[in-house]
């Protein structure tokens, strides 16, 4: 029988300590309380067979061969210090009815050289026989064991194989001495034969360990410019450069895949989770940790590897890994029955079963695959996002008023923050960044904090307020305490007369403080004049964001930790309001902008459904971003709704999403829908829209009007 794949590397004995109802300890006599059991189960190398053998059996080629490595001591034997062997030690918990990983321990003999004991690494495969060489490198002694990887080395050079993945899951980095991935490297030059066939698996966070800069919770256009750059620039990630072909996974939310031809051009392809970023799929995904995510993929990729020959379908590959890494999570580690004496956990194989209208397939996309044709000596500024709204036709953007997010192409990158819903590349970038200070603002914050500030502006009706809040809504749940860890609080400055009055504001933010919550406070119109004064405000805003304290007579209060968000009035977006301050700053008016801008640890510009001023008619980007409105409106207003549609004639559609400008924003929207003949769950038609003179308050009525009617004619 054809040996499909032949697998060596690392081996692990992977434990977990798991405890029994009760087990939170306050004094010496309550561990007499605490059960605890203990499982194991084979790791590294040994656990990469078992799961490429899951894969292919969910493949249909259950009669595939897999060699792995041979346990050296019967199962019964296997103790933690009884052996050899690299063990690692977890503390697992029953996450409702889910065992995930609560607690990494840490492994024995992490980064030491294993000592000679019942390691025993697999016959090499004769010529013909092994397809697939699978290598598992974590830095846990076979890379430094030449006599082992020897033999690889040799053999990837003959016809024994048709491919080499390797696996590094640490120390991704140029490395000094015999290493594999040292001598990997000195062949790739010389070897067309072995250039042809390997593929190198990493993590991101891996790259990271080596002082990469590659972010996690911007944008995916980000993400993979990171990557790009840090393999083509990082001078401790030379040797990645001379890869034929990485893959770099981003957890279980994406993976880009780049490839370096003869000529040393590259083209990637990055497929991604549309709705949540690495980080943000982290943060969904808080209810325990796993480990094997990095086998998972590696064993999707060998499976399409050993079934397709020389024409794998890397996207596809990829695919089925991230599909099978998130059930992982979904579906936890399994346990054996009480009565089971194997004690040997382990990983799901049902996690490979795939299915076209398996919703986790729904939520991934990918790019076309893109050649860059000149290396990045430094990140672009105009990077192209991954796709984009200028391509969407009508149909396209009535499917997406009609359905919301689900009615996108699958093609499109969206960003989801509670209600708000965003296909702006820079929008998105920019809430994602509120997000992440947000966020660890409020993972451990001290009762002397000083305040978060942060500034949000728009022309006005573009959503700042809504935005902001929807931004912050993970944070605004009840939690088991009673209380959110956010409360928000709004002051309108406009309606403010004097500096005193800001006192009074700022003892209400005090008392949710000293309350136990964070304040989000949004400071509405914080750029209206005070007293005839232009920007009077600012001066005033500055001790508080500084030293977390204010004034009141003479005595001195302090705010307490809490986050500042100032919403602008009379600026459309932070640099109309940046060059006012230098302006009034130069001119000597004193108003403290530059001082009060340098407190500022963060900006979002909410784009609003207007065109940039100068511009005359709505672009892709502005419709789409009015259809996604629409969308959220009718269902706020109970349109009937036909399955997953609601019901709105095309040509009202067209009339919303075409018309020049509304003049109040997303109100004049609203207040359109208002206005409209509209008793719930009926049809949106052109009986239902108010008349002419009442469309006026809000849009140019005639051209309103003449855009429902061309759509019955086009």
């Amino acid at each position: 029988m054809s040996q499909k794949i032949w697998v060596t590397g690392d081996q692990t004995i992977d434990w977990v300590l798991m405890p029994e109802g009760k087990y939170i300890t306050r004094s010496a006599d309550d561990r007499l309380d605490v059960a605890m059991k203990l499982y194991w189960h084979a790791g590294g190398a040994f656990q990469l067979a078992s799961l490429s053998k899951a894969a292919l059996h969910y493949a249909g080629q259950s009669t595939a061969r897999i060699v792995r490595p041979a346990l050296s001591l019967k199962q019964r034997d296997i103790t933690a210090y009884g052996s050899s062997y690299n063990h690692s030690f977890s503390v697992l918990r029953d996450y409702e009815g889910v065992k995930r990983v609560e607690q990494f321990l840490g492994f024995r003999g992490h980064n030491t050289q294993v000592e000679p004991g019942p390691l025993k690494f697999p016959s090499p495969p004769k010529n013909g026989d092994g397809e697939v060489i699978l290598i598992d490198d974590a830095d846990l002694g076979f890379r430094s064991s030449k006599s082992d990887w020897m033999k690889v080395i040799e053999l990837a050079e003959t016809d024994a194989c048709n491919w080499v993945l390797l696996k590094m899951s640490h120390g991704v980095k140029d490395d000094h001495g015999e290493t594999l991935w040292n001598a990997i490297h000195r062949l790739l030059g010389a070897s067309e034969n072995l250039r042809k066939k390997l593929i190198v698996v990493t993590a991101a966070s891996r790259l990271r360990d080596a002082d990469a800069e590659i972010s996690k919770g911007l944008s995916w256009d980000q993400a993979a410019e990171d990557v790009l750059y840090e393999i083509e620039n990082h001078n401790k990630l030379t040797t990645l450069r001379a890869c034929p072909r990485l893959i770099v996974s981003f957890g279980p939310s994406g993976a880009i895949f780049i490839e370096h031809d003869e000529g040393g051009s590259l083209k990637w392809r990055l497929t991604y989770n549309r709705e949540l970023l690495e980080r943000e799929w982290a943060n969904v995904h808080k209810q325990g940790m796993m480990f094997g995510y990095g086998s998972v993929l590696c064993s999707a990729i060998a499976c399409e590897l050993a079934i397709s020959g020389d024409d794998p379908e890397f996207n596809r590959a990829i695919k089925r890994g991230l599909i099978a890494m998130q059930k992982l999570y979904e579906q936890g580690f399994k346990t054996p029955a009480s009565k089971d004496s194997d004690r040997q956990f382990r990983i799901p194989d049902e996690i490979f079963k795939n299915t076209e209208e398996d919703p986790l397939a729904k939520q991934l996309s990918d790019t076309p695959a893109t050649p860059r044709i000149e290396p990045a000596h430094s990140r672009k500024a105009d990077f192209s996002p991954i796709l984009s709204a200028a391509s969407l036709s009508f149909s396209d953007r009535l499917k997406v008023a009609r359905q919301g997010k689900d009615g996108l192409p699958k093609d499109i990158p969206v960003g989801c923050f509670g209600k708000l819903v965003t296909v702006d590349h820079a929008e998105i970038e920019s809430l994602h960044q509120i997000y992440n200070l947000i966020d660890a603002y409020c993972i451990e914050v001290p009762l002397n904090a000083n305040p978060l500030a942060i500034s949000v502006f728009g022309a006005p009706g573009s959503g700042k307020g809504f935005a902001i809040k929807q931004l912050a809504a993970p944070w605004m749940r009840v939690n088991g305490g009673g209380k959110s860890t956010i409360a928000p609080l709004e002051f309108n400055l406009s309606q403010l007369n004097t500096a005193s009055d800001l006192v009074g504001a700022l003892h209400q933010v005090r008392d949710i403080a000293l309350d136990g919550q964070v304040p989000l406070v949004l400071w509405d119109e914080f750029d209206s004049p005070l007293e005839g004064q232009p920007l009077g405000w600012l001066r005033y805003f500055l001790a508080p964001i500084q030293d977390g304290k204010f004034q009141q007579d003479e005595v001195t209060h302090l705010i307490g930790p809490c986050i500042f968000v100032f919403a602008g009035g009379t600026s459309e977006n932070f640099e109309k309001f940046r060059q006012e301050v230098k302006r009034r700053d130069s001119e000597g008016r004193g108003s403290k902008g530059e001082d009060f801008l340098s407190r500022m640890r963060g900006n979002v510009d909410i784009p609003g459904v207007n065109p940039p001023s100068g511009t005359s008619k709505p672009g892709p980007t502005v419709m789409l971003r009015r259809a996604l409105v629409l969308n959220s409106m009718f269902g706020n207003f109970e349109i009937a709704k036909d399955g997953e549609n609601f019901e709105v004639e095309e040509g009202v559609v067209q009339a919303f999403m075409e018309v020049s400008r509304y003049e109040h924003g997303v109100r004049s929207m609203e207040a359109i829908l208002h206005m409209s003949n509209l008793r719930g769950r009926e049809r949106y038609t052109r009986a239902s829209l108010p008349s002419l003179e009442q469309l006026k308050l809000h849009v140019n009525g005639e051209e309103f009007l003449e855009k429902m009617r061309s759509r019955r004619h086009s």
